[in-house]
């Protein structure tokens, strides 16, 4: 494991790591990660948005269920329109499978192909196969704080987007210039 008793501070003196430190490291992780997985769809012909219904539906299957294109629009904060076109995209190149719900026929359930899980684990390959070459250097104890962390982690965003200040409308965001609002097609 790196000593991270030799860890330079914002003012560089030496000391173990920081909040603000790991928290610096964890966003230039998911910078790095974005930019692959960006380069990633762009050899596929696919948006970042096409990857991120991808991966929320493969998530889904390893919890054993499927999602339906609802609960993808509200998971990634787009409208029914844009998720049919994501959806009709994704199905035409053959990464995408829509099945009837069995439990009620009104509703579309949606599947990851084979193909795209095929073609995901080659083009994600060298990017997991280097994380995985990081970790053999880490004792087990290590990982099990570094997964434990990585999840609370991801709680906690949950739990800060389901507060977001913006729609809360008492933060003062709202005196702060107009965005695109939602998007498309990410």
């Amino acid at each position: 494991m790196t000593d991270t008793t030799h860890v330079p501070h914002d003012d560089g003196s030496a000391g173990v790591a920081s909040s603000r430190q790991v928290l610096s490291s964890l966003r230039a992780v998911v910078s790095a990660m974005q930019m692959y997985a960006d380069g990633v769809g762009h050899d596929l012909g696919l948006h970042r948005s096409d990857l991120m219904a991808m991966n929320l539906m493969s998530q889904a299957a390893a919890r054993g269920t499927s999602m339906t294109p609802s609960q993808v629009a509200r998971s990634m904060s787009m409208s029914a329109a844009a998720v049919t076109a994501l959806v009709d995209r994704l199905e035409r190149v053959g990464h995408l499978e829509r099945h009837p719900d069995p439990t009620d026929r009104r509703r579309v359930k949606l599947d990851v192909s084979r193909q795209a899980e095929d073609v995901s684990r080659t083009m994600f390959r060298p990017m997991n196969d280097e994380l995985v070459e990081v970790m053999s250097h880490y004792t087990e104890d290590e990982l099990e704080v570094v997964d434990r962390m990585l999840t609370e982690f991801t709680r906690a965003v949950m739990r800060a987007r389901e507060h977001n200040p913006a729609e809360d409308g008492d933060s003062g965001l709202a005196a702060r210039p107009p965005t695109l609002g939602h998007h498309a097609t990410g």
